[in-house]
């Protein structure tokens, strides 16, 4: 797994400012689902890092001819060649909220969001991402992506805002959140063009400003003409460095000499840890030449890394050298921290014994000996998160040697002390609301750290950091519009740091088809954690959906049986519950359980399948589907051998 998506996935996962319930769809829902169909005004953006398959290292942006198609759950965008389709896990309403997670569209698994951008001829197999619903009704559309293909580092990433959603009057920002991929502190991610129209009927004058952020966003190019006719555009390039690890959020300010002013928030992930390599060879070793060689990320070096609990591994390129180093544990134990392993040989060739080996740039060991210690190691659900590994590699049993150490996400005891202060709440919130609208006004707070002020809209009465977004900036009010006429809405304001942390929520609730709203109350902080930026109330993880358990009595189980050295028989035992039921068998990959090929059961609630596995060990499941409901097995191991 790429350093990037693990980092944003850990963080994902690990996020609880504003937890996202995804509601069953209802009638009215999937009406509304169906409804999203034509063409709407506004644009998408697609910005393409370079390795990115998808956009070639190019960033896109279209306004002409986009149309939208959805239902059941899903959304379908068109623009130019390519198209953008986002879809709630089944049998679940895509409403506003963060869906991580997500994988190929329409190949998706129970309980996973789905995610697809391709065109142009160009598709993934796989994909891996997430994506942000910012706002979505019949006449308005706006989210957030990332995508990866094919489990690669390189990102697609852009925002998709139609409709009602976007009304710009005479000064047309193409932004409205800018989410960058993460990156290590200290290390530039790909500049973003932001394009600035005049759809006004007089010149004027375009400033831009990055009111908050300024440690890690900037402004690296305005092309923009000291006066803009009408009817011309010009174009912005924001860049980003993570300043440090974690969140990291920031406010792009656009104005005119009209009066107009366009706010447009700004987020990226700072990779925690400390990663490196570091090697020196003595005068006669083949691989190092007598030379030392050290790298950082913040050197220009890519670098990955990653494994499970027998092996890990890493790589570093830059500037013409290029190495690779793998550690695996002696048959029958596991990497653990504090322990040496001697007597290590080649890998993959080591027969039991501990595998090293570390080679590059065109040059490698036919036979090696040498030893190495694991200092760090962290795992999650058996996959490597970090590690910090020493070792001594004798090249032909040489007696010159190549000592090392590389360090992947290792503790840094550098690194700053995160910022988990919250920071201080609005005051003296007022509205005065109308049938479908509502203005609201109050005092923002006076923290250095202060980045902006968040406004978002949910049904019922109670208050949450995820919603529909209604406005983010720096302002001291707000006119809301499109307000629903029935039943409760909620209007939630709370204000946000550059470390991603949420001030304590204060809402508004106004019943429906009235223009008397309750008091506004305090309500107790969501908390100080720090989430993935994408927009106002990022810290959302946009929960799994909840998966209702089967009765008591329903079981299955899942055994293999070896069939040559890489084919096992896969054979799962259920009940005649499972009579006709498709079992789905899958692998857990450093992506999650991924889905290797399914099978009906018999009358008798028994199924086989064979299958081939990869080298090594690997943990499979049987998960069988029935009435909405999932039946998943105990997982076990199997090891495929050379």
């Amino acid at each position: 797994m790429s350093v990037r998506r693990l980092v944003a996935l850990a963080t994902l996962l690990a996020a609880t400012l504003a937890p996202t319930t995804l509601a069953p769809p209802t009638h009215a829902d999937a009406e509304t689902q169906q409804s999203l169909q034509g063409f709407l005004p506004g644009f998408v953006t697609m910005v393409s890092e370079s390795g990115d398959y998808i956009g070639g290292g190019l960033s896109r942006s279209y306004r002409d001819n986009i149309s939208v198609s959805g239902g059941a759950g899903v959304v379908v965008v068109s623009a130019g060649p390519y198209s953008f389709e986002f879809a709630a896990p089944s049998g679940y309403s895509l409403t506003p909220g963060r869906y991580p997670g997500a994988v190929r569209y329409p190949f998706q698994e129970l309980g996973e969001p789905g995610l697809s951008v391709s065109g142009d001829g160009r598709g993934c197999n796989e994909v891996s991402g997430w994506f942000t619903v910012l706002d979505l009704a019949p006449d308005r559309v706006w989210i957030a992506y990332e995508q990866h293909c094919e489990g690669g580092d390189a990102a697609l990433f852009g925002e998709i805002r139609l409709g009602s959603s976007f009304d710009q009057d005479q000064l047309t920002v193409e932004a409205g959140v800018m989410s960058w991929p993460s990156e290590h502190p200290g290390v530039p991610v790909r500049p973003t063009p932001v394009r600035v129209a005049n759809t006004g009927t007089t010149p004027t004058t375009v400033r831009s400003t990055i009111e908050a952020g300024a440690n890690d966003f900037s402004i690296i190019h305005d092309a923009c003409p000291q006066s803009l006719a009408p009817g011309a555009s010009c174009t912005i390039h924001v860049g980003v460095t993570p300043s440090r690890p974690g969140v990291r959020l920031g406010l792009l300010q656009v104005l005119d000499d009209r009066g107009s002013r366009r706010e447009v928030s700004l987020s990226t992930i700072g990779i925690p840890g400390r990663t490196e390599w570091h090697m020196s060879g003595e005068a006669g070793d083949w691989i190092s030449g007598g030379r030392s060689y050290d790298y950082t990320p913040q050197q220009g070096a890519l670098m990955g890394g990653g494994g499970t609990e027998t092996r890990a591994w890493m790589s570093v390129d830059h500037a013409g050298d290029w190495w690779t180093a793998s550690f695996e544990a002696p048959s029958g134990k596991i990497l653990l921290p504090g322990q040496t392993y001697t007597g290590a040989t080649r890998y993959p060739f080591n027969s039991g014994n501990a595998g090293l080996d570390v080679s590059g740039s065109g040059r490698g060991c036919n036979e090696l000996g040498g030893e190495f210690t694991v200092h760090e190691a962290t795992y999650d659900q058996g996959y490597l998160t970090s590690f910090r590994i020493s070792f001594e590699q004798h090249c032909e049993f040489s007696a010159a040697a190549l000592r090392g150490e590389v360090s992947w996400r290792a503790v840094d005891p550098d690194a700053p002390t995160p910022d988990t202060v919250a920071p201080s709440a609005v005051s003296d919130l007022t509205v005065e609301a109308g049938a479908t609208t509502a203005r609201l006004s109050w005092r923002n707070p006076t923290d250095a750290d202060w980045v902006d002020t968040v406004v978002v809209g949910t049904p019922g009465t109670s208050p949450a950091s995820m919603g529909r977004l209604l406005y983010d900036g720096r302002q001291q009010q707000a006119t809301v519009t499109d307000l629903p006429l029935s039943g409760p809405y909620t209007l939630t304001v709370f204000t946000e740091d550059t470390s991603g942390n949420l001030s304590p929520l204060r809402s508004v609730t106004l019943p429906g088809g009235t223009t008397a709203p309750s008091e506004p109350e305090p309500e107790p902080s969501p908390g100080p954690v720090p989430g993935p930026a994408s927009g106002p109330g990022a810290g959302s993880t946009g929960s799994t959906p909840p998966v209702t358990q089967p009765p008591e009595a329903r079981a299955v189980r899942l055994v293999a049986t070896r069939l040559s050295r890489v084919r096992f028989r896969f054979r799962a035992r259920a009940d005649v519950w499972a009579k006709d039921a498709r079992g789905v068998l899958q692998r857990r990959t450093s992506r999650g359980w991924r889905r290797v090929g399914s099978r009906s059961f018999s009358d008798d609630g028994r199924m086989r399948i064979t299958r081939r596995v990869p080298l090594g060990k690997s943990r499979y499941r049987l998960v069988v589907r029935l009435d909405d409901q999932r039946v998943i097995s105990p997982a076990i191991r199997v090891r495929g051998r050379r």
